[in-house]
C-alpha cells in the first residue's frame, strides 16, 4: 500500500484504518506516532512515540525493532505509557527469542500526564490523558526556540554583539506549539484548551453513520457530528488532518462529511482526509 504523503506537514507520510492499522511517520523529524502496520516508508526513523497499546497503534513496533537490529541502527528510542512498559518488555523478550535474537537496541521512554520529555533537535514531546477504552493519550510535539528578549528587540547589530560580549542575557526561549495528535479518544478531546494554538491537529473520526454517537462515546471514539458541534476549537490553526476511518465508511459519505466541514472552516484553515479515497485536499 502506498501512504499519503504531505510534503507541507513537516514531511508526513500515514496510512490508518480504524481497528487494522495506524501510523503517522514525519520524515522532517524522522519521527514515527503509533506503529500499527510495518511499512518501508519510515524505515529511516529515530524515534517512535505511540498513544496507547492497542494492536493498530502498537501491533508492528517489534517488527521494526527487528529491522533496526538487520540493518545495525542505532538503538531505537520509543515513547510510551508507563504502565505499557512491563508488558512491552515481555512481548520483546518472546519476539527476540522467537526470532533468533541476540538482543534488540532498543531504548524505552515512559511519559506521563501532562510531562514533558525530550526529543532531540530542540523537540518536546507533552503527552496528555484522554478518555479511551485503556489509558492512552493525545501526543503533542512542541519546538523551543530563542528569541530576543522584548527589551532588546529593534537594538543594531553592534549592539547586539556588545551586549553578547558583556554576557548580558539577552534571549530567552519559547516553546511553539507544532502538531497535536489526538490518539484514540472520544469528543471530551475537543475541550482541550490549547487545540487551536498548534500548527497542525490530527483528530482521529472513527464514525460518520447517523445514530451512532453514543456508541462512539462508549467506545471511546469521536463521531464526525461531535467534530462539527465543537468546530470553533480548530479556528486559527493552518492544518487540520480528520484520520482513523472506519472501514465502514463509504466514499460518499466521506466526500458529503469534506464538503460540510470545509464550508464550515475558515478558508485559511487547510483541510485534509487521512484515506486512500481522497475527497478532498
Amino acid at each position: 500500500m502506498r501512504p499519503n504523503f504531505y510534503p507541507e506537514l513537516y514531511g508526513l507520510k500515514t496510512l490508518s484504518v480504524a481497528g487494522d492499522y495506524s501510523f503517522y511517520y514525519f520524515k522532517s523529524w524522522k519521527i514515527l506516532l503509533d506503529c500499527g502496520i510495518y511499512h518501508p516508508c519510515y524505515s529511516d526513523l529515530r524515534s517512535v512515540i505511540l498513544s496507547h497499546a492497542h494492536m493498530d497503534h502498537f501491533g508492528a513496533l517489534f517488527q521494526v525493532l527487528s529491522r533496526n537490529e538487520f540493518l545495525h541502527r542505532p538503538p531505537l528510542q520509543v515513547y510510551g505509557p508507563g504502565w505499557v512498559f512491563p508488558f512491552f518488555e515481555r512481548i520483546r523478550t518472546a519476539q527476540e527469542f522467537l526470532n533468533d535474537s541476540r538482543g534488540w537496541t532498543v531504548q524505552w521512554n515512559s511519559f506521563e500526564h501532562d510531562v514533558d520529555l525530550e526529543l532531540g533537535n530542540n523537540k518536546i514531546l507533552r503527552a496528555h490523558r484522554v478518555e479511551h477504552r485503556q489509558p492512552s493519550y493525545c501526543l503533542q510535539i512542541l519546538e523551543r526556540r530563542t528569541h530576543l528578549k522584548h527589551e532588546f528587540q529593534g537594538s543594531s547589530p553592534r549592539a547586539i554583539k556588545q551586549l553578547r560580549k558583556e554576557k548580558v542575557e539577552i534571549e530567552e526561549s519559547r516553546l511553539y506549539p507544532l502538531l497535536f495528535y489526538s490518539g484514540d479518544s472520544n469528543k471530551t478531546l475537543l475541550q482541550h484548551q490549547d487545540l487551536s494554538s498548534f500548527e497542525t491537529v490530527i483528530v482521529e473520526t472513527t464514525f460518520f453513520e447517523s445514530g451512532l454517537r453514543e456508541k462512539a462515546f462508549t467506545y471511546g471514539h469521536i463521531h464526525f457530528e461531535d467534530l462539527l458541534e465543537s468546530v470553533e476549537s480548530f479556528f486559527g490553526i493552518q492544518n487540520l488532518v480528520l484520520t482513523h476511518f472506519s472501514a465502514r465508511t463509504s466514499p460518499q459519505q466521506l466526500t458529503q462529511a469534506y464538503n460540510t466541514l470545509r464550508s464550515r472552516l475558515p478558508d485559511s484553515t487547510a483541510l485534509y482526509f487521512n484515506t486512500l479515497q481522497k475527497p478532498g485536499k
